[in-house]
């Protein structure tokens, strides 16, 4: 039996009244084209969506004499009259936005999506949350339910899979009436049971309890007397606990957050689960060092599991150009911010056991 191929004479007609307007646009074009990187900075400073920007520049680069119909700085009287209509009613592609006339030649990049997500060690509220924000809460699932706690379990602490410390010891949160400390300046500490070390021994305690896998936790207080320089005192810590320890999978320094304005903080850095209130947690890798790649892999690995037990608990993963925070020691190495100064011990050691379980899980599956 013989087959004829059809003709799709509505591509042909789309094809060639796109090539006509392109030629058209020829006679329009001015002279000065803005360059790459100028580009960039404006997609940024104008919050263009990320598909926008990425389609853009590819065209820019394919594409040259479409630059100008899509820069929003020029003269748009033309663009929205005859040429504009005549391009969008027979083509579905708006010289306005480029991500219509990728889609128009790959009609994958249609269905696609992208989402950004933000985060501020430095405490910009605006750039994670709108402080406004209701509280979010966790149904109540199969993945939330605990692993069972291991009986007669035997830990082989000379052989720790995990490596805990703490550049900033005293870091430490709000007090309350069970957890009532005397503060030592802004949210600070040097008693092991109400700073960022408790944090750190609860996500010891939880993995060796219920996955059987060692942990070595290191307290060294590293920021005290002076907070100044607490990078460059844990460098030598964590360098010879490297050497001790040579096998470990994860070296983690355990951090709490800090916010200009605590109590507007406070409206997005606790999250409801199951009943109990949770702080937010955040990773937090530094890119100016070698190991950058695999140490954001490894808090991608991490930041997904958590997303699979307690979805929203994670403010996902900071990445800092200009930042090392010891990370170039190790393609191992992980920053974890455990809520901030506007949360309470408690709600900090509840994620510090989410985290946990989600450390031991993901090391069930990477033995």
């Amino acid at each position: 039996m013989m087959h004829f191929k059809t003709v799709n004479y509505s591509n042909m007609i789309k094809s060639s009244l796109l090539l006509i307007i392109i030629i058209f646009a020829l006679f329009l074009m001015k002279s000065n084209i803005s360059a790459k990187y100028t580009e960039v900075i404006k997609v940024i400073e104008n919050k263009t969506s990320l598909q926008e920007g990425v389609s853009r520049l590819i065209i820019n680069s394919a594409v040259p004499i479409l630059k100008i119909s899509m820069n929003n700085e020029v003269d748009d009287d033309l663009h929205e009259g005859n040429v504009q209509s005549f391009l969008g009613y027979f083509t579905d592609v708006d010289l306005k936005n480029p991500q219509t006339y990728l889609a128009s030649q790959i009609p994958l990049l249609s269905l696609s999506d992208a989402n950004v997500l933000q985060g501020s060690v430095g405490g910009n509220l605006s750039s994670i949350e709108s402080a406004n924000e209701e509280k979010i809460s966790v149904e109540i699932t199969d993945r939330n339910l605990e692993p069972k706690l291991l009986e007669n379990v035997k830990i082989d602490s000379s052989k720790p899979k995990v490596i805990i410390y703490h550049t900033h010891t005293t870091e430490s949160y709000i007090s309350t009436p069970a957890n009532n400390y005397e503060m030592m300046g802004d949210h600070r500490t040097t008693d092991q049971n109400y700073n960022v070390c408790k944090v750190g021994e609860e996500i010891k305690k939880y993995i060796e309890s219920h996955y059987g896998v060692a942990v070595h936790h290191d307290m060294t207080l590293h920021d005290y007397p002076s907070y100044e320089g607490s990078y460059n005192r844990s460098k030598p810590t964590i360098e010879n606990l490297l050497k001790q320890f040579p096998d470990a999978q994860y070296i983690i320094d355990v951090h709490r957050d800090a916010f200009a304005d605590s109590e507007a903080a406070r409206k997005v850095m606790v999250m409801d689960v199951m009943g109990e209130q949770a702080s937010k947690i955040m990773f937090v890798v530094g890119k100016s060092n070698p190991h950058w790649q695999e140490n954001y892999y490894s808090a991608l690995k991490l930041n997904q599991k958590i997303e699979e037990l307690s979805p929203g608990l994670s403010k996902g993963i900071l990445v800092k150009d200009r930042s090392i925070y010891n990370q170039d020691i190790s393609n191992k190495a992980i920053l974890i911010e455990v809520g901030s100064d506007s949360n309470t011990l408690e709600e900090a050691l509840l994620s510090a056991k989410i985290f946990a379980r989600a450390l031991g899980e993901v090391l069930k599956d990477n033995p």
